[in-house]
């Protein structure tokens, strides 16, 4: 009665078993693998009477012996393969296990197989979207990097590395705080920028400007946007990264020669109006034909003149200098 309990357990069982004697012959087997094997040979597998490589397709009867060796030998060994023919195309999880009697005795292995053909197809399509995903960033003007939730690296695009100056493979043994200034993750409060705290769970920055700094040191000026994922029940970021450095040294220059200009019209607006004001106050007392002058009087405005001319050439020179 035992027996038939066990093998209406086995029979139902979603996964192929066979028990396989040290010769490969068959001892036992339940109905799903009954089935399968129908699929890919187009018979009946029998007790006793079977070699067992016989039903193994021929792409995969060194897989079959190899795994089977080692399990002989006491070793439990599972592998994950594609078992198609013209007719099949299945993912199965194999399993093979030694089995002993009551004394301890081995009697053969056990082969199990699992079909895992949607969970496979699934894995592969993921695995191809990330390959997708690499190409489609690393062909990105802008630095894309993907942190763990305590901002370790685990992706770098090919910008990111040329932003920070570093080889491939070299951020990912990195925190995003090693690359941006102010910028840490700490236990109890999260995501910390200089004395402000975020909460983790939510996308934290939109174009906020950073100071980063590269391999060598050298400062770079960034922008900094971010969001979130799950992956696995984990959650992620992805950092967008902006270098601005050389907008910002243009925007530095502009701002330069806008103050000079400032200073150049307060100076034309004031300094220059002074000895200007006096050179054409002399000349008017010398056109005025009402102002009775002595030589005296005259070898003094011609002083005053020539000096007023002198101050008006130093102030043009000095702002010729500034606008330089």
């Amino acid at each position: 009665m035992l027996d038939s309990y066990i093998k209406a357990i086995l029979d139902n069982s979603p996964e192929s078993i066979v028990l396989i004697g040290k010769n490969h012959e068959v001892l036992a087997y339940n109905k799903t693998i009954s089935k399968v094997l129908k699929q890919y040979h187009g018979r009946e597998v029998k007790v006793n009477d079977l070699y067992y490589p016989d039903f193994v397709i021929e792409a995969n009867k060194k897989l079959y012996l190899d795994t089977f060796n080692r399990a002989i030998r006491g070793e439990s060994v599972t592998v994950e393969d594609l078992t198609e023919n013209e007719n099949v195309s299945i993912w199965f999880e194999y399993r093979m296990t030694p089995v002993y009697d009551a004394q301890d005795i081995l009697l053969g292995v056990t082969l199990s197989a699992k079909d895992i053909t949607t969970r496979k197809k699934y894995e592969i399509s993921l695995k191809e979207s990330e390959i997708r995903f690499r190409k489609i960033s690393n062909l990105a003007p802008i630095g894309i990097l993907i942190t763990d939730e305590k901002l370790g690296i685990t992706y770098a695009n090919n910008s990111a590395r040329t932003i920070f100056d570093y080889e491939a493979g070299e951020l990912t043994s990195l925190s995003l705080s090693d690359l941006i200034n102010g910028l840490s993750f700490n236990e109890n409060s999260g995501i910390n920028t200089d004395s402000v705290s975020f909460e983790t769970e939510k996308p934290v920055f939109y174009q906020e400007h950073f100071e980063g700094r590269s391999k060598n040191g050298r400062k770079v000026d960034i922008l900094l946007s971010s969001s979130t994922f799950h992956s696995k029940e984990k959650l992620f970021y992805i950092f967008i990264i902006q270098d601005v450095t050389d907008a910002m040294m243009k925007e530095n220059k502009i701002s330069q020669q806008n103050d000079k200009l400032r200073d150049i019209a307060w100076s034309q607006a004031h300094i220059i109006r002074a000895p200007l004001a006096n050179i054409m106050g002399i000349i008017s007392l010398f056109e005025d034909k009402n102002v009775d002058m002595d030589q005296l009087e005259r070898d003094t405005m011609n002083r005053a003149l020539i000096q007023s001319a002198k101050d008006l050439d130093k102030v043009i020179c000095e702002i010729i200098k500034k606008a330089e």
